[in-house]
């Protein structure tokens, strides 16, 4: 278990255009042809939750969701979400859930930015069978 020394070492830092953000994506937002619905990148208190992939792995990523089993995981560059307009990309370490990689993207997701963002998106662990 960490102790508040080693929390106080978690700084937000300025997360690089050419890096990656993963986000675990519920099977209820695939379609039969295993393509993802736009309704899947939306808002949670104030942002779509992700994880930076300096301190995560897909499978981690997987691990932190509810029911593991029932998620894929995806991939999305942050200087292809930066160039959706409107939307930042903040990194946001959860300290409740012990999650050094969380990071939001922030800003209202319309349907054209859904869009956008499924566009931005690659399968990066698929969802079991």
């Amino acid at each position: 278990m960490a102790d508040e020394n080693e929390l106080a070492e978690w700084p937000v830092e300025q997360i690089p255009d050419g890096d990656d953000l993963l986000m675990g994506v519920h099977r209820r937002w695939f379609k039969a042809d295993r393509s993802i619905q736009p309704g899947a990148f939306r808002n949670h208190n104030g942002g779509m939750s992700t994880d930076w992939s300096r301190y995560s792995a897909p499978e981690q990523t997987r691990q932190r969701r509810r029911t593991p089993l029932d998620n894929a995981v995806i991939r999305m560059n942050v200087g292809d979400v930066r160039a959706i307009p409107g939307q930042s990309v903040q990194h946001t370490p959860d300290w409740e859930t012990m999650n050094r990689a969380h990071s939001d993207v922030v800003g209202e997701k319309d349907e054209q930015v859904r869009i956008l963002l499924r566009r931005a998106a690659e399968v990066a662990l698929p969802l079991p069978r």
